[in-house]
């Protein structure tokens, strides 16, 4: 039977808030934490899911233990990763839109999935991520719960990127 710490990993996404003043102590700690669950053996792998810089450099100053990739849309889709980091300030590429590139990037781990949410991200970045389930996700701190709501904030709202346009009929 697997320990409480793997159940919830496969079972949840792991937020951090996009803060920089803490988000490199905040991904050293969740890496850490859950590392048992996607390090085989030698140097296991974090895959940043599309590239954001800030992001990047925080995982690689937090887990110098890891080999770190950046792994666009083309690479990853269709492929699984043990560990996957997604920024909500990642840039898009690709023809897919917000909501499918992100649901790709949100279900390639196997193992850990960790989440940034940055209150700066697109609005459709966010209009999405605030259609998680929160009962789904495993907020490490108050602050990471805190961007998340502001995302939440922002579904049916008339700025919503993703409300269905109404044609009057």
């Amino acid at each position: 039977m697997p320990g409480v710490t793997e159940s919830l990993a496969r079972y949840a996404a792991l937020v951090v808030a996009g803060d920089e003043s803490t988000l490199e102590a905040d991904l050293r700690d969740v890496l850490d934490a859950y590392r048992p669950l996607f390090d085989a053996g030698g140097r296991p792998l974090v895959s940043l899911a599309e590239a954001e810089p800030v992001t990047e450099q925080a995982i690689r100053k937090a887990a110098p233990w890891a080999d770190v990739e950046v792994a666009g849309m083309l690479r990853i889709k269709g492929l699984e990763r043990s560990c996957v980091v997604f920024s909500d300030r990642s840039v898009i590429g690709g023809d897919e839109s917000t909501p499918e590139w992100i649901y790709t990037a949100l279900t390639r781990s196997t193992s850990v999935l960790v989440v940034v949410l940055w209150p700066d991200a697109a609005a459709s970045a966010r209009a999405v991520m605030g259609r998680l389930r929160d009962d789904r996700l495993l907020f490490w701190t108050p602050a990471a719960r805190a961007v998340f709501h502001e995302a939440r904030s922002l579904v049916g709202a008339d700025a919503d990127p993703l409300r269905p346009v109404s044609t009057g009929d």
